[in-house]
């Protein structure tokens, strides 16, 4: 995940400012601006014949 923040294609921030030590905080990630444009997933299913377990 940092790599991606360093590109600019998430951004981060870390939760809770009462005090807690920063490697205790999680770290909450959403995507950027810049996401949509560099990242782009074409995902297909396979529809197999027969039932589906």
């Amino acid at each position: 995940m940092p790599p991606l923040t360093w590109f600019g294609v998430l951004e981060m921030r870390l939760a809770r400012e009462d005090g807690t030590p920063e490697w205790r905080r999680d770290r909450q990630y959403r995507k950027a601006g810049l996401y949509d444009r560099v990242l782009r997933f074409d995902v297909q299913g396979i529809n197999p014949e027969g039932p589906a377990h």
